[in-house]
């Protein structure tokens, strides 16, 4: 049996007390797919330490046309820690979310969502994936990433073709 440090162990069990564990790794509410950045912005301003405004990052996501833009927010309480939030934005359109988690943390996230959503769609070397409910957690870096349901079927083809 693997052994993990104290502060993980009851942490998930505060977080699996907590909205019968659901409520607390599922999305955000505050962060709706398909709203503009100042929707957002002023949508959780109250709930974070900081935030900063990343206009004309480089183009990444399938979904954006014309500007990709970054919200990232640092002391936003997410199963049961402050963390810090990247949120991103295609064409003004929030579409992509990553929550940074602690080392260690990512087995215990997947057991988690394996819990809420079966079995993981795609399993790689960096990343688990259940693409199906829009949801992975990275392990390097450490990240739960929430994904909109447009960017599902570009994610799909991408971890499909690097099978």
């Amino acid at each position: 049996m693997r052994i993990l440090p104290a502060f993980l162990l009851l942490g998930f069990i505060g977080l699996n007390a907590c909205n019968e564990g659901a409520g607390t790794i599922s999305k955000p509410d505050s962060f709706e797919f398909g709203r503009t950045m100042e929707e957002t912005r002023t949508r959780v301003l109250q709930e974070c330490d900081s935030m900063t405004i990343r206009m004309d990052e480089p183009i990444q996501l399938p979904t954006a046309q014309y500007s990709q833009s970054q919200l990232d927010l640092s002391g936003f309480s997410y199963a049961g820690q402050k963390r810090n939030v990247e949120l991103v934005f295609a064409d003004d359109s929030l579409d992509l979310i990553w929550i940074l988690i602690n080392p260690g943390e990512d087995s215990l996230f997947v057991e988690e969502f394996t819990r809420l959503y079966g079995a993981p769609t795609h399993i790689r070397e960096d990343a688990t994936f259940f693409l199906n409910d829009g949801v992975a957690v990275r392990n390097n870096p450490y990240e739960v990433l929430f994904l909109s349901e447009r960017l599902k079927e570009p994610y799909r083809h991408w971890l499909d073709s690097a099978d």
